[in-house]
């Protein structure tokens, strides 16, 4: 007759959390701080294939970043709210602009170059669209610098929108105290 023997088994799996991924933004190009294993999203949604540690802003709207490791554990990003905004000049309108310093303190200069003169407005925007500040000023050719001081803007991201005649511009501000 067999005798049964009991054997005990203690089983321990360490299952660590990935580092959470932070959201850094140059251009219209998003980047997540952790090189591997990411997973960007959309509004909530899962942007097909976009699996490297950066992506194109297609369009503004909420975007976040998962980062998973060989245990299956996820960690997510804060969501991000990015404004897709052209950068450089406006081509073939005689039309360029330098913002500066960026980031800053709610003072900035808007430096335009152009080549003919017009108006040219210029209007800030919060990131949920709100209108902030705004001016209108008439621009000779050549290079002029437009000052701005909007110290009662709390710390965050801008978009500052350029038009001159039929061309627009826009322009990501960062305010930081």
């Amino acid at each position: 007759m067999a005798t049964a023997q009991r054997i005990t088994l203690n089983v321990h799996q360490d299952y660590t959390l990935p580092e959470t991924p932070v959201i850094t933004q140059n251009d219209d190009q998003l980047n997540s701080s952790v090189a591997t294993g990411n997973q960007w999203y959309f509004n909530g949604t899962k942007i097909e294939g976009a699996t490297q540690s950066s992506v194109v802003i297609t369009q503004s709207g909420t975007y976040s970043v998962t980062v998973g490791n060989e245990a299956g554990c996820i960690a997510a990003s804060a969501n991000y709210a990015a404004i897709k905004s052209g950068v450089g000049s406006i081509p073939d309108a005689g039309f360029s602009c330098k913002v500066f310093p960026n980031p800053n303190d709610g003072y900035f200069t808007v430096e335009l170059t152009t080549t003919q003169s017009g108006q040219t407005e210029l209007s800030l925007y919060a990131t949920d669209g709100r209108s902030v500040a705004s001016k209108i000023v008439q621009t000779d050719a050549g290079t002029q610098q437009i000052k701005f001081s909007e110290t009662s803007l709390a710390p965050s991201a801008y978009i500052l929108q350029i038009r001159f005649g039929a061309k627009v511009l826009t322009k990501k501000l960062i305010i930081k105290r």
